[in-house]
């Protein structure tokens, strides 16, 4: 039996790259001596304030988009984006050819010219008509007719300065322009071809923008109820973390939490905004947003070095009474500033071993060194030993 329960000691230990040596013989007069304590490395556990956090998946999402499509049909006679640039509010991307637009535009204006010639010759008559009728000489009938007729060229000017207008409107619609700014994407269209304009328009390319982004993802109806519920409609709210596929890391604002949780999923739409300075970011790349879920509270934590895996269990060695280890089960939280957080398993003033030969129930020689964080058994002065 006590063999059994050592083999599985060695088993536990061999996952962390601890090694245990277990000494036995035969009975009888011939006993193996004692071996010494083997000699480890144990620090003692880190207490710190730790905010509870918990981890969504996000997209990245543009803020504003546009599928870019001329408002008039005509020729493309000039594109002067290229694909992927940054452009500005206002830009000019597309030149269509312009000549039909103005020659409608210079009859529109022409139109006009008559129109209020028009008009000018009914007011006089008006004039006329009103006189001679005061005078006795025409009879009111005539002053109606000019009347009507000053009105009708009134309008006939009104309609024509309309078509001005609008003439006007489709020569400057001839530069198709970037009604936001962002970032260009693939040139549908090229110089040469025919685009038409209205409901049934041509798309020309899309353009997103890329400063700022939006960061969306979907929380659990808990962290909803416990963190979030509060701070709806309270625009810029707290800040989130943002860590993005290449381990970098950025800070984003809460902006939006939905009004209504899915039934499918169980979730709730929330959303941030992520400064992107220079536009590295692209819309449609994933993150993970990191949200605090509870108030500042003292927590332990550990070097990944001292925890081991037992059964898909994690545990560490604890140094006991007598510098005997003890076996404890842990839960673990996430890593904070390099050290794993421990929520259950361990107590203030414990010393773990991070590294070294030792089994559970085993009396050991230990030296005290600071907790290695990371990666960081080198800042404790030795080097790993490999199992053997």
């Amino acid at each position: 039996m006590r063999k059994s329960r050592v083999a599985a000691a060695l088993g536990m230990i061999l996952a962390t790259g601890l090694v245990v040596f277990w000494v036995g013989g035969p009975g009888g007069d011939e006993q193996a001596a004692a071996p010494a304590p083997p000699m480890v490395l144990a620090a003692s556990v880190v207490v710190q304030d730790h905010v509870p956090r918990s981890t969504y998946t996000g997209r990245l999402t543009a803020v504003e988009t546009v599928d870019l499509k001329p408002r008039v049909s005509g020729y493309i006679a000039h594109v002067s984006v290229p694909e992927g640039q940054i452009v500005r509010r206002g830009q000019i991307l597309f030149r269509l050819d312009s000549a039909p637009f103005a020659a409608r535009h210079a009859a529109a204006r022409a139109a006009t010219r008559e129109a209020e010639a028009r008009l000018g010759l009914a007011a006089a008559e008006d004039v006329r008509a009103r006189r001679l009728v005061a005078e006795g000489v025409a009879g009111r009938e005539r002053s109606d007719v000019t009347t009507a007729t000053l009105r009708e060229r009134e309008a006939q000017v009104a309609s024509a300065r309309a078509a001005e207008r609008l003439a006007a409107l489709d020569l400057r619609y001839a530069g198709v322009e970037a009604p936001i700014a962002g970032r260009v994407g693939q040139i549908l269209v090229t110089r040469g071809n025919l685009v038409a304009g209205g409901e049934a328009a041509t798309p020309l390319t899309t353009i997103v923008s890329v400063d700022p982004l939006f960061v969306e993802f979907d929380v659990d109806e808990a962290t909803y109820l416990r963190s979030l519920a509060d701070r709806r409609g309270q625009g810029a709210g707290a800040k989130v973390d943002v860590r993005l596929e290449d381990g970098s890391k950025r800070s984003a604002r809460l902006d939006f939490i939905g009004n209504r949780l899915d039934r499918a999923t169980g979730t709730i739409r929330a959303r941030a905004i992520l400064p992107n300075p220079g536009g590295r970011l692209a819309p449609g790349l994933f993150a993970e947003v990191d949200i605090a879920t509870g108030d500042t509270r003292p927590a332990i934590l550990v070097s990944d070095l001292a925890i081991g895996v037992e059964q898909g269990r994690r545990f560490v060695l604890v140094l006991g009474a007598k510098n005997v280890t003890e076996y404890r089960p842990v839960t673990l939280g996430p890593i904070v500033d390099g050290l794993r957080v421990v929520e259950k398993g361990l107590r203030p003033g414990d010393r773990v071993i991070v590294k070294g030969l030792a089994g559970p129930g085993m009396a050991v020689k230990p030296k005290i060194v600071p907790m290695p964080r990371g990666n960081g058994v080198q800042k404790a002065g030795v080097q790993r030993e490999a199992a053997r």
